[in-house]
């Protein structure tokens, strides 16, 4: 995945907590519903949509070889 959900944003749902959410799929953008259990987040994209990317939800780079 190119994006991920901020610790700071993640640290504000308790469980049981619903949201709406885009995602980037490739060269495809749809927004997800999903919900938070166990500090973990479960999603579920239900229709393609327009969607620009947020700075703030970019992954971090990661050291590869």
């Amino acid at each position: 995945p190119e994006e991920e959900l901020p610790e700071a944003l993640l640290g504000l749902a308790t469980d049981g907590t619903r949201l709406v959410t885009g995602l980037v799929e490739g060269a495809v953008t749809r927004l997800a519903m999903g919900h938070v259990h166990n500090n973990k987040v479960a999603l579920k994209s239900f229709i393609d949509s327009e969607i620009a990317p947020l700075a703030a939800f970019a992954r971090k780079a990661e050291f590869v070889f």
